[in-house]
């Protein structure tokens, strides 16, 4: 299964549907962009190649979505 297919998935699941999904990807395609857009990302990154930008990226997505939006409660 591929990263889109999953996303669709869960997507589709009433459950799962308010989980925010990033998506972390070796391609810079502006199909692959638009797709994980139109299929319910909340985000899109493009996977670096250095361990230094991807620990920098890592701790950007924690920072913003465990410390500075809301989220829906657990129900």
């Amino acid at each position: 299964m591929s990263g889109l297919e999953l996303l669709a998935q869960i997507k589709q699941d009433a459950d799962l549907k308010v989980i925010p999904v990033i998506v972390l990807s070796s391609s810079e395609a502006p199909s692959d962009v638009l797709d994980s857009y139109r299929l319910g990302a909340n985000c899109y990154f493009k996977k670096p190649n250095e361990w230094d930008e991807f620990v920098s990226i890592a701790k950007a997505i924690k920072d913003f979505w465990l410390s500075m939006v809301s989220l829906p409660a657990r129900g």
